[in-house]
């Protein structure tokens, strides 16, 4: 029987920890440990999560003393921590009370995933929500090997979302754990390895629900200077760590994010220039910008018979 546990990285969160705790809390069936790492916070979490704590014997508090980041406390997390699956956990977003009951019976259909996966929702402050889900059927469980994995990818970019997802801990340990160096695609990264690597098992229920907020960590995915050294650093973790992966993440395409300035960098770097693909340039095409542009100059023959010889 697997163990299970939440880690959560708290930095000035008081204001929505309760609401992002409860539900970790009052689980079906419980966790074995809610791991809190408070980050240095200024404000009054510690008092919170001593309040909660006091009845809810399974929350454990670590104290960084200081503020190292968010991707250096969940590392810490992920050592401290000797459960054989994490949900790593936002302490901004709301959660199902059905996770670990969903967890296990996931577990029982693939034994060893590297992730279990389910449904996240994103509501924004207006209040509106929409659900992320992955391309497999309702009502029933599906596993996913890695070869499979690869196949769906080549067809379409996929990964499963921070907030809905069970990491196995010792794998993601060896995989480097969630990187400084690729900031809010960490997580990203981290899940397309261990896709790649030991595929994952989807669960088609909504695991939580992300809240949108101006300012978040995850916004400066929007600042191309910043992005780009994430791209940059992406390509050299990969080919200098993961070159067996390397050739895999090529002919699925995957970037961290596509968009049509990427092309030059590749172009630039000998090294990379390889990655360069019919797959890979499509959706650099499909960019938001260059989408629309395509589909307003291409007749629509000519645009599905470009998509179908890019996915060939």
């Amino acid at each position: 029987m697997p163990s299970f546990s939440v880690l959560m990285a708290n930095y000035n969160d008081a204001a929505t920890l309760e609401a992002a705790l409860m539900p970790l809390i009052e689980q079906t069936v419980p966790f074995d440990r809610i791991l809190v790492i408070n980050d240095g916070s200024t404000d009054n979490s510690m008092e919170v999560l001593a309040r909660i704590q006091a009845h809810a014997p399974q929350i454990e508090i670590l104290d960084n003393g200081a503020n190292i980041g968010v991707m250096a406390s969940t590392r810490r997390g992920l050592e401290h921590l000797t459960e054989d699956y994490v949900f790593p956990a936002s302490a901004n977003d709301v959660f199902s009370r059905h996770l670990v009951e969903h967890a296990t019976a996931a577990l029982k259909v693939m034994p060893n995933a590297g992730m279990v996966v389910g449904k996240l929702g994103l509501k924004d402050g207006q209040g509106d929500e929409q659900v992320i889900s992955l391309p497999f059927a309702d009502g029933t469980i599906s596993k996913c090997e890695p070869e499979a994995y690869r196949t769906l990818a080549r067809s379409r970019p996929l990964s499963a979302q921070g907030g809905a997802t069970f990491v196995n801990r010792k794998m993601a340990i060896a995989l480097g754990g969630f990187r400084d160096n690729m900031k809010w695609m960490s997580d990203w990264f981290l899940f397309a390895m261990l896709s790649n690597r030991q595929g994952f098992v989807y669960v088609p229920e909504q695991f939580g629900t992300m809240i949108i907020r101006a300012g978040q960590y995850s916004y400066g995915l929007r600042d191309w200077k910043q992005q780009r050294e994430i791209i940059r650093n992406f390509f050299a973790t990969l080919q200098s760590e993961y070159p067996e992966d390397f050739e895999d993440f090529r002919k699925m395409a995957l970037l961290p994010s596509y968009e049509g300035r990427v092309l030059p960098m590749l172009l630039r770097n000998p090294k990379w220039r390889g990655y360069i693909t019919p797959l890979l340039l499509w959706r650099l095409a499909l960019s938001k910008s260059a989408r629309t542009i395509a589909r307003k100059l291409l007749p629509r023959r000519m645009f599905n018979f470009l998509r179908k010889w890019a996915r060939v």
